[in-house]
């Protein structure tokens, strides 16, 4: 592969005003070459892996075929669990600040989990909480808080204690599934010795 940075216009016309990308072919390539690899990320996410083949002959004293096949594939990433950059910082009411809303990691909603919260005027129901198989648990209640359980922007910190799930970091795409194959194929024959 060569690169021709800056503007190549002249040689490339009009719309190689940024530069230009020439793939150069070994067209007299024969034989077969194979290449495989594969990676992951320290967390064991993002799996990958790259395999490519290539082919070449003669078609008699004048011809000459190429074929090429790659795939790559690439396991996303959806979610920010395990990484310690992401804390899931919020607001929550501090009373040991006087009631007032203070910026703390680990917040998560108070009005609903993954997997099920119910909220209701009967003491017998209200704050039971699901877990992925059905079973439940009582929802506990964070030191730091700020809305009302249940409802509409209520939150709570689980630094120091209390039950719920991290909605975002559940639910958001670091780096989407990807999946890439190309083909390519080039043939030439000398008709003549002269063409």
């Amino acid at each position: 592969m060569e690169t021709v940075t800056g503007g190549a216009s002249a040689a490339y016309g009009t719309d190689a005003v940024a530069g230009v990308t020439n793939f150069k072919l070994d067209t007299d390539f024969t034989g077969l070459r194979a290449s495989l690899q594969g990676g992951m990320t320290t967390r064991s996410d993002s799996k990958n892996y790259q395999a490519s083949a290539s082919f070449g002959m003669k078609l008699g004293e004048r011809g000459h075929v190429l074929l090429s096949y790659e795939r790559f594939q690439q396991d996303g990433v959806h979610n920010y669990d395990g990484r310690d950059w992401y804390k899931a910082w919020g607001t929550v009411t501090d009373a040991t600040q006087g009631g007032r809303l203070t910026r703390v990691p680990n917040v998560v909603p108070r009005t609903a989990t993954l997997d099920g919260l119910i909220f209701s005027p009967s003491p017998l129901l209200n704050g039971i909480a699901f877990r992925p198989d059905g079973s439940t648990y009582n929802f506990v209640n964070g030191s730091l808080f700020a809305g009302g359980t249940g409802t509409a922007g209520a939150r709570q910190s689980i630094t120091n204690g209390g039950s719920g799930d991290d909605m975002g970091a559940e639910l958001t795409t670091l780096y989407p599934d990807f999946k890439r194959d190309s083909a390519f194929a080039y043939a030439d024959y000398e008709v003549t010795d002269n063409l």
